[in-house]
């Protein structure tokens, strides 16, 4: 209500793009610009600057919003419209939350099938998941890319998952994400790609979702 015409309002807050989007039109009405601006990096990086800042408003807002945002965090992205920076946070951590949970999965079925919990930890932390070498390589150079020519073809992981569902049953362990992918793998390898990257069975979310993901091939 104190805000005055011409007034940047910067919202760090995690809220449904439908009401970011909201509050900017009866901002606008205003003449008062507006950022949805949330940031990622938990308690840890607040107090170091560790912080990634995910901005969403249109070109000016955000070159006036940015030495501010770069005075809060090392990293700032400028994710687009109005509402996308609450689209970003939101699904980041959609992704980290199911993340965690498909971990707990594992460690459990690893520490009750007879491995140390430290050194299933360990071994997590230091090999590709650990590395985060999915994200940073293996999706940009196939999935992301369109390009399913194999690198760990779908058989292969279909075999390795099948362990791992094999083992939570003799440990009587429930994995209730990891049968979930187990069911995504099998309709993959139904629809003859058993020969074709891992990852061509994303492409089933796409389908279902009726949005594809691609990167132009110079930012990959």
């Amino acid at each position: 209500a104190n805000l005055k015409p011409g007034a940047l309002y910067i919202d760090h807050t995690t809220n449904a793009p439908s009401l970011v989007r909201h509050v900017h039109a009866l901002l606008a009405e205003k003449h008062v610009a507006m950022l949805d601006a949330p940031v990622s990096g938990g308690m840890e990086g607040a107090q170091t600057r560790d912080l990634l800042v995910m901005a969403g408003g249109d070109d000016a807002a955000f070159a006036r919003a940015r030495p501010l945002l770069d005075a809060i965090a090392k990293r700032v992205i400028h994710t687009g419209a109005i509402g996308t920076g609450s689209i970003a946070k939101i699904m980041h951590n959609c992704a980290s939350f199911t993340l965690d949970m498909l971990i707990a999965e594992c460690w459990t079925t690893g520490v009750k099938a007879g491995i140390d919990a430290a050194t299933i930890v360990r071994v997590f932390n230091e090999a590709a998941l650990g590395q985060m070498m999915s994200l940073k390589v293996r999706l940009p150079a196939t999935y992301l890319r369109g390009d399913f020519a194999p690198r760990f073809s779908l058989a292969l992981a279909k075999k390795d998952l099948g362990l791992a569902m094999d083992l939570a049953r003799e440990t009587k362990t429930p994995m209730r994400l990891a049968a979930l992918c187990d069911q995504e793998l099998t309709e993959a390898m139904a629809r003859g790609w058993a020969g074709r990257d891992a990852s061509i069975a994303l492409t089933l979310q796409e389908e279902r979702a009726q949005a594809e993901v691609r990167l132009p091939r110079d930012a990959v």
